[in-house]
C-alpha cells in the first residue's frame, strides 16, 4: 500500500468517526471504491465529500469548495449529494439539493444533467435510487418567478453553485439574488460555491455579507496542474496567426504539414503514462487538430475531453 494509500485511508475513517456516520456511508464508501472504473469515484473525492459534510452537519450556511480545475469536482458533489448528506441526515426524504451552473455552453450543462442527475446505487439495499441532485441554468434560476417558486417546489434544502463567472462585490448577480433577497425570504438554506476561483462568495466574506467556511480539496498524487505546469516551465504563448497544420498550394494541388509546435506537444503529452483530460478553453482549430493527433498518435492511454 503506497503513503497516498495510507492517508487516503485513514483520512476517510477520522472523517466517518468526526461526522458520527452510520455503517451505511461506510458500506457504500467501500462499494463505490471497489468500482471506481464504473463509478468514476476515487479516494480525494470521497474526502472532500465528507469534508463538505462535515462543514455543513457543523451548522455553516455558507460553504466554498475551492479546488483545482478539472480535478473532478462533479464526482464529489455527486458523491456528497446522494450518499453523505442523506445519510448524516441533513436531507430527507422528498428533499432535493439544486445544482446552479453559469455554464451557458449546451453541451457542458448536458454533461452536469447527465453526471449528477443520474441514478446512484445504494449497496445497503441493492436498489438503484434517484438522484437528490437538480440541474439548473443560472441565467434560469435568476428568472422571474425564481428563485423562490424552485427552491419551494423541489423542497431545495442546499444549492450548489458550480463555476461563479458572476463577478463579486454589491452589485454582481450573486450578491443581489442570493444574499439580499433569497436569504431574507429563506434564511435557511444552506449554499454551496464549487470552483476553482469563487470569487464572490470569497467577497461576501471578506465585505462582512456573511461568514463563509471555505474548504480547500484535496486532489490525486498523479494531478498535472498549473501549478506543476509551472514549476517545469512548460507554459508558453502561442505566436499570433498560430496554425497546427499549414496549408500550401503546389501546382494546384493543396499540400498540408504539420507546424514544428504542434509536433512537439504531442511528443511531450505522449510521455505520460496515464490518460489525462483535456479542457476546452483552446480556439477551435487548435484544440480539434490536438485532440486529433493525440488520439490517433498514442495506443498507451486513453484522452478525455473535459
Amino acid at each position: 500500500m503506497t503513503a497516498y494509500q495510507n492517508f487516503w485511508d485513514n483520512e476517510i475513517e477520522t472523517l466517518l468517526q468526526q461526522l458520527n456516520a452510520p455503517q451505511s456511508l461506510e458500506d457504500n464508501i467501500i462499494d463505490t471504491l471497489r468500482s471506481s472504473k464504473r463509478t468514476g469515484i476515487f479516494p480525494n473525492q470521497i474526502i472532500n465529500a465528507l469534508r463538505i459534510g462535515l462543514s455543513a452537519k457543523e451548522g455553516n450556511q455558507n460553504m466554498a469548495f475551492v479546488a483545482s480545475m478539472q480535478s473532478w469536482k462533479s464526482g464529489t458533489i455527486y458523491f456528497l449529494c446522494n450518499y453523505v448528506l442523506p445519510a448524516i441526515g441533513l436531507i430527507k426524504e422528498y428533499e432535493s439539493i439544486l445544482f446552479v451552473t453559469s455554464m451557458r455552453d449546451t453541451d457542458l450543462y448536458d454533461q452536469n444533467c447527465r453526471v449528477l442527475e443520474r441514478e446512484y446505487f445504494d449497496c445497503v439495499t441493492g436498489d438503484m435510487k434517484p438522484s437528490v441532485l437538480k440541474v439548473m441554468k443560472m441565467s434560469d434560476f435568476f428568472n422571474h418567478p425564481n428563485p423562490h417558486k424552485v427552491v419551494n417546489e423541489y423542497d431545495v434544502q442546499l444549492i450548489v453553485r458550480d463555476e461563479d463567472q458572476y463577478g463579486s462585490g454589491i452589485e454582481s448577480s450573486f450578491e443581489l439574488a442570493f444574499f439580499s433577497e433569497l436569504r431574507c425570504r429563506i434564511p435557511d438554506i444552506k449554499l454551496l460555491a464549487v470552483s476553482a476561483t469563487p470569487y464572490d462568495i470569497l467577497d461576501a466574506q471578506f465585505t462582512g455579507a456573511s461568514d463563509v467556511d471555505v474548504i480547500v480539496g484535496v486532489r490525486p498524487p498523479e494531478y498535472y496542474g498549473i501549478s506543476e505546469m509551472l514549476e517545469d516551465d512548460v507554459i508558453e504563448d502561442i505566436a499570433e496567426g498560430f496554425r497546427p497544420i499549414q496549408a500550401q498550394d503546389v501546382d494546384g494541388e493543396k499540400i498540408y504539414t504539420i507546424h514544428p509546435k504542434t509536433v512537439e506537444y504531442v511528443n511531450f503529452l505522449n510521455t505520460f503514462d496515464s490518460g489525462f483530460g483535456l479542457p476546452n478553453k483552446f480556439g477551435t482549430i487548435f484544440y480539434a487538430t490536438l485532440c486529433m493527433f493525440l488520439i490517433f498518435s498514442s495506443n498507451s492511454f486513453s484522452v478525455g475531453v473535459l
